[in-house]
């Protein structure tokens, strides 16, 4: 069995910013420490982590965009309107990365 840091289940859950994200951030976390312990430290991987999937999503749809049934379905990839706003998305992932701490494997926070 494999086993991932606990980040990995409240990633998408969660967004880096406004006091109501961090009220909510918060009952989820009260929430699921009904069930188990969660470290702290580990809050700092979610926006990398959701980065990350941005990404490979994005690359997933490229690389099947000869299968017909991709542009039917993805007709947006080809309006230059929606690559801006991808540029836009991964602005503002950047500064939200510029943000979280440096990650520590030992987690000396």
């Amino acid at each position: 069995m494999m086993v991932g840091p606990l980040a990995q289940d409240i990633w998408m859950l969660t967004n880096v910013g406004s006091e109501e994200e961090i009220t909510r951030r918060e009952a989820l976390l009260s929430g699921y420490e009904d069930y188990r312990p969660f470290p702290r430290s580990t809050l700092s991987w979610c926006q990398s982590l959701k980065s990350m999937r941005y990404m490979h999503y994005l690359g997933w749809v490229c690389k099947r965009w000869e299968d017909p049934i991709f542009k039917q379905t993805f007709t947006h990839y080809e309006n230059i309107s929606f690559w801006e706003m991808v540029m836009i998305d991964f602005e503002n992932m950047a500064r939200q990365l510029q943000t979280v701490r440096e990650f520590d494997p030992f987690g000396n926070y």
